[in-house]
């Protein structure tokens, strides 16, 4: 019984266990993804972790190398110092002047001590034998100082006066330091400068601070429980932070770790310390081959590279078992909507579904059969819906061609988008009249006569398709309404090759008719559908008689570039319009018209002038967010705008002209201004004085080429930037200025010509205003300090000159 209830759940839902095996089967490669990731992540991590760790080794070598480079520097630097040359004698030769400006020894050695804080410990000079030792404090019994000031474990009094003068440079074992009987003890590296000067052999020694390398070591660790150990260049140990000591036998143990070849000097070795395993690596530096080792705790190594693979796994574990509870969820989700379709659908009276065909089918392809069906449905309907809309769009236009105004005119344009594939907005009308003859009466009887008419449209339809979407009716008989979706006027003209195939096509049935075509205008919308479509008309009727085969175009003259409105006196109407100086836009219209009438043109090109230049005023109401519906002279303005319909008298076209943009004015007078108008004009005169500051600038220039007056613009600048036009256009010259001054060598005079300042003296003047200096002082400060910045920069390079890179940083220092 039980297996039988198992058989049934299966064979009944089929289609759920389906799902839910396709979307388990999904996870599989996430879970072998995520061991094999496991696997390569914790190779990878390794990988980098330990090459992270002989880098930071690496680069604590170099940083150590640099260390002591500098500190040779400082010893170089100090004996060849202008004021140690001078006063740095033997106490016992030294005379009364150089006794007295001892004290400078003592502010050079200070100098040279704080550029080098950061590693070196102290730093102090004497002459073997003298009586005195030169500190940053000052001069002091070399007795004292041994013995008191500066203890040295194993180096004492005896050790500084008998060191080898040969030597120039001599290196030390670090040493326990401290001061004042044992206080403040710390590790040293001493490191001696030898050299002649002023005829007596002078001794520079600095002493390194180990404890700020060691700090520099731990701060490059990976892992906090690193520890180190530090062999200077004579083998001895000078810094060490682990349990291994010289005369340990671990000491033999990890120095031969890296003996065996050269290549693996830098490699990775195991040593094993008092029972805990320890990761070893090895960095040499190359200019004074001290030796670094970081052993690291193989545990602490573990645990760091073995975190972000264990992740990895946990997150591909928690993934697939997310995973199996998501595929229940979505396939109780998808299967749950499929059951209840198809029992919905087998419930429906319509036989969508067979159910001779059930059988071995399961939900899905029930589904299926079911969908097969509802398409079949709609289809039909479709069809049903795409006759009802054909119906509706020839009696929707008939009413609009006959000068009814329609009510639902959304629906209309939705159709010409939808069914008639209509994209663009604009719309042109050509009308074919084809005046038959009269034996084409008495030739064809009515039942050919009504082919002949269906195959004329079906023909004009192919014709026009094959270059513009169109749309063809016949409001009228034995004349053919085509309604072109036209991008442009240019798309259909009288040279088409739509016509040319036109006439070629209907010249075989010439004795039967003529054809007469007739071009609207280009119309905006379906309100101008109306007016290019009598427009045609207009020029179907003025046709000639007798001509097989004619073509007529509305305004097929196009108008000439010269006179049309520019984009700089559109500029200048619209910046009068936001500013609200009627007086000046009305003085603009004036000698745009003014100028055409001199120039003699046609009507056709001053009617086209006329438009563009009311439709300047069209384009500020859609800004103010207003209509040209809201005007009381809509009607005027619609019949220049869309009719082209402009009194033939000059002087009433202007007043027109006059009462439509103070219209405009007064209906935006009340509107608050969009806010990015000023913002727009501050922006122009912002460009035009950063392409022109280097001619001469001046506001009424500035203000004639925006289009505005001038005391609008000073305004308006002063009230969205908070500075007068002319600071704006000193500080753009004086910033330029800079730039030429520290980066060429011209001349003052030269520069201030290159801004746009022909007097040097006004430059001199307008530059200290604004800098507080001159332009000499100016030149010279910042190129000391960039001077001072390369060379300070220099001091890290070891290739560098050595001297060069001492006297940036004392430079640096002052």
């Amino acid at each position: 019984m039980f297996l039988k209830r198992i058989k049934h759940f299966i064979e009944s839902r089929r289609f759920f266990l389906t799902l839910v095996l396709y979307f388990v089967s999904f996870l599989t490669p996430v879970l072998i993804v995520g061991i094999m990731a496991y696997n390569n992540t914790t190779q990878v991590v390794r990988q980098e972790f330990e090459r992270k760790v002989q880098q930071n080794l690496s680069n604590a070598a170099d940083t150590i190398d640099e260390y002591l480079i500098s500190s040779h520097s400082v010893a170089i630097a100090f004996l060849g110092d202008d004021m140690v040359k001078k006063y740095f004698v033997p106490d016992q030769v030294a005379d009364i002047e150089q006794k007295s400006e001892r004290w400078r020894l003592s502010k050079v050695l200070e100098r040279y001590q704080n550029i080098t804080s950061n590693y070196i410990d102290s730093i102090f000079a004497y002459f073997p034998g003298d009586s005195l030792v030169y500190l940053p404090t000052g001069g002091i019994d070399q007795s004292i100082f041994f013995q008191r000031v500066q203890i040295y474990e194993s180096y004492d009094m005896d050790f500084w006066m008998d060191l080898d003068l040969e030597k120039t440079v001599q290196e030390y074992p670090a040493d326990v330091l401290t001061n004042y009987a044992g206080l403040n003890s710390r590790i040293v590296c001493p490191w001696v400068r030898i050299s002649n000067i002023n005829g007596y052999t002078a001794v520079v020694v600095i002493n390194i601070s180990m404890e700020q390398i060691g700090k520099m070591l731990d701060n490059i660790s990976v892992i906090d429980s690193t520890q180190y150990l530090v062999m200077g260049k004579s083998g001895e140990i000078v810094w060490n932070t682990t349990e291994i000591t010289e005369k340990d036998g671990k000491w033999e143990e990890l120095t031969g770790l890296f003996e065996s070849s050269e290549e693996n000097i830098t490699g990775f070795h195991y040593i094993k310390i008092n029972g805990q395993k320890y990761l070893v690596s090895k960095a040499v530096s190359s200019q004074f081959s001290w030796q670094l080792y970081s052993l690291v705790p193989l545990e602490g190594v573990n645990n760091f590279t073995s975190g972000i693979p264990k992740i990895t796994l946990i997150v591909c574990l928690v993934l697939t078992a997310g995973g199996i509870i998501l595929a229940l969820f979505f396939s109780k989700r998808i299967y749950s909507p499929i059951k209840s379709t198809v029992d919905t659908l087998k419930g429906q009276e319509d036989e969508f579904i067979c159910y001779q065909d059930e059988k071995g089918k399961n939900e899905l392809g029930l589904l299926r059969l079911g969908v097969d069906r509802l398409v079949e449905s709609q289809v039909r309907y479709k069809n049903q819906m795409n006759q009802y809309g054909k119906e509706y769009l020839e009696s929707a236009f008939r009413l609009l061609l006959s000068g009814a105004n329609l009510v639902k005119k959304d629906m209309l344009n939705q159709i010409m988008i939808q069914k008639m594939g209509f994209q663009e907005p604009n719309f042109m009308v050509c009308c074919i009249c084809f005046k038959f003859h009269s034996n084409y009466y008495k030739e064809l009887t009515e039942f050919q006569r009504q082919n002949v008419a269906e195959k004329l449209r079906t023909i004009l339809v192919s014709l026009f398709e094959e270059e513009i979407k169109c749309y063809v009716m016949e409001p009228r008989q034995n004349i053919y309404t085509c309604l072109l979706n036209c991008q442009e006027k240019s798309q259909i003209g009288e040279e088409s090759k739509v016509f040319c195939r036109m006439e070629d096509v209907l010249r075989y049935d010439k004795q039967y008719f003529d054809v007469v075509v007739g071009m609207g205008g280009l119309s905006y919308g379906i309100d101008g559908i109306r007016d290019s479509y009598h427009q045609a008309i207009t020029e179907v009727q003025n046709s000639q008689a007798g001509v097989f085969f004619q073509v007529h175009c509305y305004r097929a003259v196009s108008i000439p570039s010269s006179f049309q409105l520019l984009l700089e006196s559109q500029k200048k109407m619209m910046n009068s319009l936001k500013s609200g100086n009627c007086e000046q836009l009305q003085a603009i219209v004036d000698d745009l018209l003014d100028q055409s009438v001199k120039a003699g043109i046609p009507y056709e090109y001053y009617r086209y002038l006329y438009h563009q230049i009311m439709m300047v005023g069209v384009t500020f109401l859609s800004e103010q967010g207003k209509y040209l519906s809201d005007l009381t002279m809509a009607d005027e303005a619609e019949q220049v705008l869309f009719e082209m319909k402009i009194p033939e008298n000059p002087e009433v076209s202007r007043r027109l002209l006059k009462s439509f943009f103070h219209e405009v004015m007064e209906l935006c007078a009340n509107a608050t201004p969009p806010k990015s108008a000023t913002l727009i004009l501050v922006q122009e005169v912002q460009d035009y004085v950063k392409d022109h500051f280097d001619q001469q600038l001046g506001l009424e220039q500035i203000a004639d080429q925006i289009g505005v007056s001038v005391k609008y613009v000073s305004r308006a600048f002063k009230q969205r930037t908070g500075k007068n036009l002319t600071e704006y256009i000193n500080e753009m010259r004086i910033a330029k200025a800079k730039e030429l001054l520290i980066n060429t060598e011209y001349k003052i005079g030269e520069i201030a010509a290159f801004v746009g300042i022909d007097n040097r003296t006004t430059f001199l003047r307008i530059f200290k205003k604004y800098e507080g200096i001159s332009p000499v002082e100016f030149r010279s400060i910042r190129r000391t300090n960039h001077s001072v910045i390369k060379l300070e920069a220099s001091q890290k390079a070891p290739e560098k000159d050595e001297d060069n890179a001492i006297e940036a940083s004392i430079l640096y220092q002052e």
